[in-house]
C-alpha cells in the first residue's frame, strides 16, 4: 500500500484531479452549445439573482448599479446551479462593459409567463450594438471588444437552451440593450405569472 505523503500518491491524485477537470470542462461546453445534460436542483430565484449579483459585483468593471426588480410572486426555479450562475454572471458582465466609464445602472428582471416557464431580463442603458451586430450577437467570438472575445452571449444561449428555453437580444446604439432569458421549469405553480414587458424598464 502507498504511503499517503508519497510521491506516487501526489501524482495519482493529481492525474485524478485533472481527468475530473477535463470531464467538467466537456461536460460545460456540451451544455453551452446546449446538447448537455444538467443537474437540477431547486433554487429560490431571488436569493440565487441576489447572491450572484453580489459575487459578480467584484468583477465588474466599471461598476454600474445593479437592480433587481421582481415582476412575478416566490418563484421557485430547478435548474442546474452552476450553469445558471454562469449564464447571469455573462450576461451582468456584458452589461456592465457596455459602460465606457464607472457608473451606469443594470436592471435585472424576473417573473414567470406561464406555471412552469421563467423568465429573466438583463438590461443595461448603456452604448448599445449596430444592428448588424445584434444579428450575430449569439454566435461564438462575435464581439464587440475585439478579438478573442464574444463567448458570453453564445453561453447564455446555449446555456437556456440546455434548460429547455432560448434567448434574444434588442438593442440599439446609444440606446442600450436588453437580453431576454426563458428557461423551462420541472415545478409547476402560480406565482401571479406575467409575460416579459414588451419595453425595457424605466430609467
Amino acid at each position: 500500500m502507498i504511503a499517503d505523503a508519497h510521491p506516487s500518491q501526489i501524482e495519482l491524485w493529481k492525474t485524478e484531479l485533472a481527468v475530473a477537470k477535463a470531464s467538467d470542462l466537456c461536460q460545460q461546453i456540451l451544455a453551452f452549445t446546449g446538447k448537455g445534460t444538467i443537474v437540477r436542483q431547486s433554487l429560490s430565484l431571488h436569493e440565487f439573482l441576489r447572491q450572484v449579483v453580489a459575487d459578480a459585483r467584484l468583477r465588474l468593471a466599471p461598476t454600474p448599479e445593479v437592480e433587481i426588480v421582481a415582476q412575478s410572486g416566490e418563484i421557485t426555479l430547478t435548474a442546474d446551479a452552476l450553469l445558471l450562475r454562469r449564464l447571469v454572471t455573462n450576461l451582468l458582465l456584458n452589461a456592465a462593459e457596455a459602460y465606457p466609464r464607472a457608473g451606469g445602472r443594470v436592471v435585472v428582471e424576473y417573473g414567470c409567463s406561464t406555471a412552469d416557464r421563467v423568465w429573466m431580463k438583463v438590461t443595461d442603458f448603456g452604448v448599445g450594438m449596430a444592428a448588424d451586430m445584434v444579428e450575430t450577437a449569439f454566435e461564438p467570438f462575435a464581439s464587440t471588444k475585439g478579438p478573442g472575445r464574444g463567448l458570453g452571449l453564445s453561453a447564455v444561449r446555449g446555456i437556456a437552451i440546455t434548460h429547455g428555453g432560448g434567448a434574444t437580444l434588442t438593442s440599439t446604439v446609444a440606446g442600450g440593450t436588453t437580453v431576454l432569458v426563458y428557461l423551462v421549469n420541472t415545478l409547476s405553480h402560480d406565482a401571479g405569472c406575467t409575460p416579459p414587458p414588451s419595453s425595457g424598464p424605466t430609467i
